[in-house]
C-alpha cells in the first residue's frame, strides 16, 4: 500500500470549511472536492456534515486509496481533472492544488469554480503547505 505521507488527520482547510458550512443550515449540502488525494478530508467532511460529496483527483492511485478507506454512502470518488467535472455545488474545496498549476491551469480552475458554484456558494481554497514533502 502507498504511504499516507500527509498523515490521517484532516487539513486545516477542511476544518474551516466544515465550521463555515455547519452555519449554512440547508436541507443538504452538495460539495465538490478538487484534489482529494487519498481522502482524509473527504472522510472528515462526510462525517461532520449532512452533505453529498464528489471528491476528485487526477491520480488513480490516490482515488483507489480514498475508496479503500472511505466507504460513506454520501461520498462519490472520481478520477479526473477539475475541468472534467460537471454539476453545481454549494461549496468547492480545493486544498493544496493551486500552487502546482501553471498560469493557464489556474485560470481554468477559476473558470471551473465559477461554473460549478451555485449562487451564494463558497470556495474554500488554500495553496502551498510548508509541510508538503513533495513541493
Amino acid at each position: 500500500e502507498k504511504a499516507r505521507i500527509w498523515g490521517d488527520t484532516p487539513r486545516e482547510l477542511a476544518r474551516i470549511a466544515v465550521n463555515h458550512l455547519r452555519q449554512r443550515d440547508p436541507d443538504r449540502l452538495d460539495i465538490l472536492e478538487i484534489g482529494c488525494g487519498y481522502g482524509r478530508d473527504t472522510a472528515y467532511m462526510s462525517d461532520q456534515l449532512d452533505a453529498r460529496i464528489l471528491s476528485t483527483d487526477p491520480s488513480q492511485v490516490a482515488i483507489g486509496m480514498a475508496q479503500a478507506t472511505c466507504h460513506a454512502s454520501n461520498v462519490s470518488f472520481r478520477c479526473c481533472g477539475f475541468a472534467e467535472t460537471s454539476g453545481t455545488y454549494d461549496a468547492v474545496v480545493a486544498s493544496n492544488v493551486y500552487h502546482v498549476l501553471d498560469t493557464v491551469e489556474r485560470r481554468q480552475l477559476g473558470q471551473t469554480v465559477a461554473e460549478r458554484l451555485r449562487p451564494g456558494g463558497l470556495l474554500f481554497l488554500n495553496t502551498l503547505s510548508v509541510a508538503d514533502p513533495q513541493h
